[in-house]
Formats: C-alpha cells, sequence, structure tokens
C-alpha cells in the first residue's frame, strides 16, 4: 500500500497479506508448489481463485516501484491504484506468470485441467489486477467458474 503498510483489509474486519505476484521468488515458490501438486497426486487439475492475483491498492513496494521505474524512464508509479495503466501494467505482469505457470504445469502432467474461479471480469481486473479474460482467450486456462455474489436475483441476473 502507499503508507507501506503490508496488510490489507478485506470487508471491514479480515485483513490480509498478500505476496506480490510480480516477484520472482514469490512466482517460484508459487510454481515450485503446484507442479508438486500436480506431478505428485492424483489430481484432476488445479483451481486458482480470485485471490491469485492481489489487491490493486498493492504494488507500492520497493521492488515493484524499482521495475515500474525500469520499464517507465524513472518514472514513480501513479498515487490512483485505480489509474487504467497502472492496473494494466500489474495485470499484465500477472498474466505473464500464468501464462508460464500454465505451461510448466502442463509440462508436468498434460491431462491436469487449470481452472479459474474469479469475480467478474470487470471487478477482477480493476479491484484484484486479474485479467482471467485474456488467460481464458490466450489458452492459459481450461476451465472457467465465475463467482457471482449478489443479494437479489435481479443483481445476479444482471450480472
Amino acid at each position: 500500500m502507499q503508507d507501506g503498510s503490508t496488510v490489507w483489509l478485506e470487508g471491514k474486519i479480515h485483513e490480509r497479506v498478500w505476496l506480490n505476484p510480480l516477484r520472482p521468488d514469490v512466482q517460484a515458490f508459487m510454481t515450485d508448489l503446484l507442479v508438486e501438486i500436480v506431478s505428485n497426486y492424483d489430481i484432476d487439475g488445479i483451481q486458482l481463485d480470485d485471490h491469485f492475483g492481489y489487491p490493486s491498492e498493492l504494488g507500492y513496494d520497493d521492488y515493484t516501484v524499482k521495475l515500474y521505474q525500469e520499464e517507465h524512464n524513472g518514472k514513480s508509479p501513479p498515487e490512483d491504484y485505480k489509474d487504467p495503466e497502472w492496473v494494466r501494467w500489474r495485470a499484465d505482469k500477472i498474466t505473464a506468470y500464468v501464462e508460464t505457470l500454465f505451461h510448466e504445469l502442463k509440462r508436468h502432467n498434460p491431462q491436469a485441467i487449470v481452472s479459474v474461479s474469479p469475480n467478474p471480469q470487470h471487478f477482477s481486473l480493476n479491484s484484484f489486477l486479474m485479467d482471467w479474460y485474456t488467460w481464458e482467450r490466450k489458452g492459459f486456462i481450461e476451465e472457467l467458474i465465475v463467482k457471482i455474489y449478489r443479494y437479489s436475483n435481479e443483481s445476479l441476473i444482471k450480472e
């Protein structure tokens, strides 16, 4: 977060600490964990959920800021965490990782299904930096189960 904190409040009471999916060490950890699962256990596949990205309020840590600056001629990330270019840049980094992860999982277990269960695309992209629509269109996910939590039938149907 811009204030340097590492705790993100989900809702009003759920404190969360997130791994930064842009960091190579986090990507290696997740890849190793998921490859171990598809390689050593009799499973049908792996399902990623809406927490495979990270909240759009995050990304102001030293690693991410430095990476952004390296790719933007020294310019710092926008203060507005919902800035479309800033959202897109981080989402594209996550998409690049998902592509690498998909191919690595398939290399170890071609039959394992790669599934994702995200929120609807607009919310998922802008709130969790997950562009699952692109993932699906590029073939990086083979099963899509969109989560739609609504309080009325009308809002569910609209979604």
